[in-house]
């Protein structure tokens, strides 16, 4: 599997726990951090989630819009490239 679609199955796997973390079916893992960010680092991102929890995790960014839905903004490595 290449690079980029180890990510993207990664980001389809914390989203989806995610979702369902936020919709109160299960806990989230501790793989998959996910808090509000402070300051203003990632505009308009207001939280993160870590795709997975090793040495070369990779950050999902993403707000929440106005009517309450997490919107993904972007897809980024940790720390940044």
């Amino acid at each position: 599997m290449a690079a980029t679609d180890l990510v993207e199955h990664a980001a389809r796997r914390a989203l989806d726990a995610l979702s369902a973390h936020l919709d109160d079916v299960r806990p989230l893992l501790k793989a998959h951090t996910f808090k509000k960010l402070q300051g203003n680092p990632a505009p308009p991102a207001t939280h993160e989630l870590y795709l997975w929890s090793d040495g070369s995790a990779w950050r999902l960014f993403g707000h929440y819009d106005d009517e309450g839905c997490f919107v993904a903004d972007s897809i980024v490595p940790d720390p940044p490239q």
